[in-house]
């Protein structure tokens, strides 16, 4: 969708909410050649979600900037 709109922009992460622990987002996303930088459900493991994506410096940074948009919402400070 955003290569209709931006031709010249190549997505190579997306960052996203719990909701989006699950395998066939994860396996769509390396599919395109995205890094799915997905907030993990504690306990669950997802195939595809793991050292690849999780141990780089830009997930963290994405989920704490994650976290920050959230306590806007969500009124609270989760530090």
């Amino acid at each position: 969708m955003v290569e209709a709109l931006h031709p010249e922009v190549r997505v190579k992460s997306v960052g996203t909410d719990k909701a989006y622990h699950w395998l066939g987002f994860v396996a769509g996303c390396r599919q395109q050649g995205i890094a799915p930088y997905v907030a993990c459900k504690e306990g669950m493991r997802t195939p595809g979600l793991d050292g690849r994506t999780t141990a780089r410096a830009g997930y963290r940074l994405s989920q704490k900037l994650r976290q920050r948009v959230e306590e806007i919402f969500g009124g609270g400070s989760r530090r």
